[in-house]
């Protein structure tokens, strides 16, 4: 009934808000997020992480890389936040996802 399937293809990084972070941590499944490539956090993200968890950055500092947001793209996370559309994290990680083009600026 058709043809096989292809092989999977691995996304090579993705971009996580906090609550995703949070939450599989709680349940001991971070694993689940380093299976699809590289994890990238805006600092924002960071911070409210280390707000939030624990022991954060100590026991998972290896595994996510922290990206910086350029000027631009920072600007726009603060003109979203201020505008009362979205938290800072949310808006720093929608704009690090269009910093890096994969989705429409």
């Amino acid at each position: 009934m058709g043809s096989a399937p292809g092989p999977q293809r691995q996304v090579r990084s993705i971009v996580a808000d906090t609550g995703p972070v949070v939450h599989l941590g709680e349940v001991d499944a971070l694993d689940l997020l380093f299976g699809t490539g590289s994890v990238l956090l805006p600092h924002a993200v960071d911070l409210e992480l280390r707000a939030q968890v624990p022991g954060w950055p100590l026991s998972h500092v290896t595994r996510f890389q922290i990206v910086d947001l350029d000027a631009a793209y920072l600007s726009r996370a603060d003109d979203w936040v201020r505008s009362g559309i979205i938290h800072a994290g949310e808006a720093a990680a929608i704009a690090l996802a269009r910093q890096t083009s994969w989705i429409g600026s």
